[in-house]
């Protein structure tokens, strides 16, 4: 399993090749979520959130939509297992043995049962009030209402490579949950991941990304995927699924030079949530078939702007079982992403940075140490928060969507 930069994918679409033409064969998968439509619900604190998708056009229920990507289930068994006990004598025919019914493998989520925005109850007082604090508000000081849970921004972007090289592009990207994602440059492609699997559309050619093929492609989707679910839990708290929040005894060490200083007049909060993200190559998509990931950030807040998040710390965790049959959560190693959130943006009554620097971490034998340089930068230029996507934006139309 590689880990991949985040962000790094929205430079890489400017000059990466694609993976060649063919024609694949449509899955079960997506068959099934062709006509079906996310659907939002809200919850009695009024958050905001896609419970699943709407029955397809042949009436057939189809499957709420999980946090992971889609993961078909197993071939059904080779032969027919009877029932227990012997048939009931007829005069007909003997009836068909009824066959055992495939397992699926689509891991459950440890997490479904938490609630966005409502921390663990042995959460200390100091802890629950930076947390509270963080909801964004309108120019008056007043929280509003609606929890976010989409977008459709229009950014700028820089990237860095090893050496000089330097790429520059105006993307557009749609988010929402449960993760549904689609960006375009201009008006030569357009890639996503919808309800049907992950999908690109040129202007004579539209494919899904099925087969080895296109695993680079399918890398660059979960990438940019992982950049619009860390902005949207960046920029609005209440849409995270806590499982531990605490304030750290000090800030994280580590801070890339330039932003030590700025560092210095903030205070923190560390929280565990599997709603951030950090982009993981899925070779033949194993990460598909994990169960739900869990992350460590150490937010930055400051106080004096309105306790918004000006530095973030994101890391992933695992679980290690151990010899006595316990576990423990523990950091992975090369995970770690430093982001910088300035010069705030008001988009209607949200004020959301307008300015996103991502430094990447840099080998080291201890602790850790990111580069002085960010390897991408993000300009919000335009866009639209919690808007009415249809069904198309996630499954466009040359793919069988409305």
């Amino acid at each position: 399993m590689t880990t991949h930069l985040v962000l790094a994918a929205l430079a890489a679409l400017t000059f990466a090749p694609t993976g060649a033409p063919q024609s694949d064969p449509v899955s079960p998968v997506q068959e099934r979520h062709r006509n079906s439509v996310p659907v939002v619900l809200r919850d009695a604190d009024g958050n905001f959130f896609f419970r699943g998708i709407t029955e397809n056009l042949v009436g057939q229920p189809a499957p709420a939509a999980a946090r992971q990507d889609p993961v078909e289930g197993d071939s059904p068994v080779e032969g027919d297992t009877p029932q227990d006990g012997d048939a009931p004598e007829t005069d007909g025919p003997t009836p068909r043995p009824i066959p055992k019914l495939p397992i699926s493998k689509t891991p459950s989520d440890p997490y479904a049962a938490l609630r966005p925005g409502i921390l663990p109850p042995d959460t200390a007082p100091l802890a629950r009030e930076r947390f509270t604090a963080l909801a964004p508000r309108d120019a008056q000081g007043v929280v509003l209402e609606r929890a976010l849970f989409a977008f459709d921004l229009g950014f700028e972007l820089i990237a860095r490579g090893e050496g000089p090289q330097r790429n520059e592009a105006k993307v557009q990207v749609r988010f929402a949950e449960p993760s549904y994602i689609s960006f375009s440059l201009g008006q030569k492609k357009t890639m996503g991941f919808g309800p049907g699997g992950y999908w690109q559309v040129f202007p004579d050619d539209a494919r899904y990304l099925n087969g080895r093929d296109y695993v680079v492609d399918r890398e660059r989707i979960v990438e940019v995927r992982s950049v619009a679910r860390n902005f949207l839990s960046l920029a609005d708290a209440r849409r995270l699924r806590v499982t531990r929040a605490w304030v750290p005894e000090a800030p994280p060490q580590g801070a890339p030079k330039p932003l030590v200083e700025s560092t210095k007049p903030l205070i923190w909060l560390a929280l565990e949530s599997p709603d951030f993200d950090v982009a993981v190559t899925p070779q033949g998509d194993v990460a598909a078939k994990r169960p739900a990931r869990l992350f460590r950030a150490h937010l930055g807040i400051d106080p004096a702007a309105g306790h918004v998040v000006r530095e973030a710390l994101v890391q992933e965790l695992r679980t290690v079982a151990l010899e006595d049959g316990s576990t423990r959560t523990e950091l992975v190693s090369g995970t770690a992403m430093w982001v910088h959130l300035t010069d705030r943006m008001a988009l209607g009554a949200t004020s959301l940075p307008g300015t996103v620097h991502v430094h990447v971490e840099t080998p080291a034998l201890d602790g850790l140490v990111f580069e002085d340089k960010p390897r991408q930068e993000l300009y919000l230029l335009r866009g639209e928060l919690n808007p009415e996507l249809p069904p198309a934006t996630f499954t466009p139309p040359e793919l069988g969507g409305e």
